[in-house]
């Protein structure tokens, strides 16, 4: 997020609390409202996944493997086409 270690201690602290933009920014990544990052009030969003979520998170990290090595290769074979319409346009 581009903030210093010291910044985040106080936000941890209750010494400051970030801006808009920053809460905005953060409760995105942690994927929860702005508001329970402020106030803790709502549903948690770090309750224990159940079963079913358990194992849908399982198949997603297993295959990401697969899925970068497949982009990785899209990605060489849509470079090499992009290099050759570029020197035939030379």
């Amino acid at each position: 997020m581009g903030i210093r270690a010291e910044t985040l201690n106080d936000w941890e602290t209750d010494r400051a609390e970030p801006q808009s933009n920053r809460l905005q920014a953060l409760a995105g990544i942690l994927d929860v409202s702005p508001n329970w990052l402020l106030t803790g009030d709502g549903d948690d969003p770090f309750d224990s996944p159940t079963e079913t979520e358990m194992v849908q998170i399982r198949d997603s990290v297993d295959n990401l493997p697969e899925l970068v090595l497949t982009l990785a290769d899209e990605l060489e074979q849509l470079q090499r086409r992009l290099e050759s319409y570029e020197s035939l346009q030379s």
